[in-house]
């Protein structure tokens, strides 16, 4: 049984590991307001004491405990479970570079192919230790001493070196099929950093130890990172419409209750964010008298009076709205991405808006809303 211990020095909860083959093979307290396992580090109350540039991230605490005994108390571990975004945030307070010090099975390795991308997406340089003759650090100190572990930490292996090495692990790289499956391997492998001058490095040497032009190896590794910020920009669209499409919105109340001609509006004012001069085909065609919810009503005179006055509507024109009004309109200059963008679909749009307004005035019960539907007719 373990205390667990926040930065503050005070006991939060505890963790058990079964000595044997027991399961669960950890244990530890459930979530209360002061714990939760999933934002909390092994003796990392520990570790930030010894103001180290770097932390040591184990597998367990019994790993945690052997290294403190050897010297390295800037070790922390998780508490039983994978590696967190909010745990390696909680590192980056403290340090810019993590040394991975996983197991070196293949449950290790998972894990750590893992945990490379958690630290990296916090911010963090992460290393991975390795050592060989043992299959973890507990083990590897009982063999080698704490001197034997210290150099193996110092020459730690940088994270990209260490998926390189893994994505040719298990391949005869002398056979053609499997020196391609491994030069694709790391052609994903480079896409996905972010500094071009390492790109450049890391691509340079593989190229060389694979005797392959460097610049085919840079083409797969562009034409990987364009396909991959398509296909981001597409899930931002994607996921954006879906916030304004699903459910009431709090800035619009009347959408949930009117959600085919709210699309409809939504859809035209998208279309004249994109192309202003599609207000002319809606002379005589489209009011704001025809919306169905206040809210895009407010938005499309903005956005006539804008047009109208020869200005290209932009989100600042919006200024006086609400910070959440205003990224829901961002939200409808996004659906641009879905739509057909023609004339033709600016007028489909403008004839449910009409339609469903037609519809709202034959079951009203308003004697005054009646007479101007009715009114309507005979123009």
């Amino acid at each position: 049984m373990f205390p667990i211990i926040d930065v503050r020095g005070d006991v939060i909860a505890f963790g058990g590991r079964v000595l044997g083959d027991g399961t669960p093979k950890y244990l530890n307290t459930p979530d209360t307001p002061a714990f939760k396992k999933s934002r909390s580090l092994f003796s990392l109350n520990f570790a930030k004491a010894v103001r180290c540039d770097r932390l040591i991230l184990a597998e367990g605490y019994m790993d945690v405990i052997a290294m403190n005994q050897a010297g390295f108390a800037e070790t922390v571990a998780t508490l039983g479970t994978a590696l967190t975004a909010d745990q390696a945030k909680l590192m980056s307070r403290y340090v810019k570079e993590v040394v991975i010090a996983y197991d070196t099975d293949e449950a290790g390795r998972k894990a750590t192919e893992r945990a490379i991308g958690i630290l990296s997406s916090a911010g963090l340089k992460a290393r991975v230790l390795r050592y060989e003759g043992a299959k973890d650090p507990d083990e590897y100190i009982k063999t080698f001493g704490a001197a034997g572990l210290r150099r193996k930490l110092d020459s730690s292996s940088t994270s990209i070196d260490y998926q390189i090495e893994q994505a040719g692990a298990g391949k005869n790289l002398a056979e053609p099929d499997d020196k391609v499956e491994y030069l694709k391997a790391v052609a994903v492998i480079l896409a996905g950093v972010g500094s071009p001058v390492a790109v450049d490095v890391y691509a340079g040497r593989v190229a060389s130890e694979m005797k392959v032009d460097k610049q085919t190896l840079l083409a797969e590794i562009a034409r990987l990172t364009a396909a991959a910020r398509k296909k981001e920009a597409a899930k931002e669209v994607t996921d954006e419409r879906r916030r304004i499409t699903s459910g009431p919105s709090r800035v619009n109340p009347q959408r949930a209750a009117n959600l085919k001609v709210s699309r409809a509006e939504e859809g035209v004012i998208s279309l004249l964010f994109a192309s202003p001069e599609y207000l002319a085909a809606l002379e005589g065609q489209l009011t704001e008298e025809d919306f169905a919810t206040e809210f895009n009503k407010k938005i499309f005179i903005t956005l006539k009076n804008v047009i109208s006055s020869g200005g290209v509507p932009d989100i600042s024109d919006f200024s006086d709205f609400e910070m959440s009004e205003i990224g829901a309109i961002a939200g409808m200059i996004a659906l641009k991405e879905q739509l057909a963008g023609t004339v033709d679909e600016l007028l489909q749009f403008s004839n449910t808006i009409r339609h469903a307004k037609s519809r709202r005035a034959l079951t009203s019960t308003d004697p005054e809303a009646l007479k101007k539907y009715l009114e309507s007719l005979n123009k």
